[in-house]
């Protein structure tokens, strides 16, 4: 089994609604995304989305394999929107992860949509588990 890094965003400014690079995940099977932030008073969502996009294979880079990818879907199971978490009222630093068990995917990003409040995200980590 090997495991694959991804650096996906940082410095993000969580008063209004974001959106992470995106990172391949064709040759995983599993994942997880940490996402650090400082925050005051802070609430919003964060979720994933997932395309099936082949984007450009032959790209030297994983943002310019991305670039290509037109369309996104919120991941859900059985109509509620998985995963996903919901921060009310935060401040302070802290840490949020995101676990997805399976990959039939081709492309994964975050995406952040405010309610109140100020923060920063100081990370986005991604780690896939392949064969």
């Amino acid at each position: 089994m090997r495991v694959i890094s991804h650096t996906l965003s940082f410095g993000i400014d969580l008063s209004q609604a974001q959106t992470s690079s995106a990172f391949a995940v064709d040759q995983g099977f599993a994942a997880a995304i940490q996402i650090g932030y400082t925050a005051t008073n802070l609430s919003g969502t964060f979720k994933l989305q997932a395309s099936l996009d082949e984007g450009n294979p032959n790209a030297a880079s994983e943002a310019a394999r991305a670039s290509l990818v037109a369309n996104w879907t919120d991941i859900a199971t059985g109509g509620a929107t998985i995963p996903s978490a919901t921060i009310n009222g935060v401040s302070g630093n802290s840490t949020v992860l995101l676990r997805l068990d399976t990959l039939p995917y081709t492309f994964i990003r975050v995406v952040w949509t405010p309610t109140a409040g100020t923060g920063t995200a100081t990370s986005i980590q991604a780690v896939e588990k392949a064969e």
